[in-house]
């Protein structure tokens, strides 16, 4: 089984506006099927608050009605790393590289990761 995810690195807004928190993209990556083991792990994480825009469109939710997932820059991370010791999957390694290169206190510790699925 698999689930096409992609992940967005944004920064999320301190403030909170009538449709929720603004989730300003600063990268995302295309994982397409991810395996059991990272699934299961993301699936676990909170529901967000958080939106973005893509197009024209606020996006709330997945291509799957699924409400977006909202996981901590460290702790996905901590879940990508996890993850490659069950499965040798190419596109984990640059997903971790990219996580890696961000440096939260630069960005004031806003930053986070958002699944969607699609």
């Amino acid at each position: 089984m698999g689930y096409e995810s992609r992940l967005y690195v944004v920064r999320k807004s301190s403030t909170k506006d009538e449709n929720g928190y603004w989730a300003d993209m600063i990268a995302s990556f295309n994982l397409c099927c991810v395996g059991n083991n990272l699934l299961s792990a993301i699936m676990k994480a909170k529901e967000t608050d958080a939106y973005f825009l893509e197009g024209d469109s606020f996006i709330y939710k997945d291509k799957y009605g699924e409400k977006l997932k909202e996981i901590p820059l460290k702790e996905m991370i901590n879940m990508i790393a996890n993850a490659m010791q069950y499965d040798d999957y190419r596109r984990y390694a640059p997903c971790l590289a990219l996580l890696n290169g961000f440096n939260q206190s630069e960005w004031n510790n806003e930053i986070v990761v958002l699944h969607y699925g699609y």
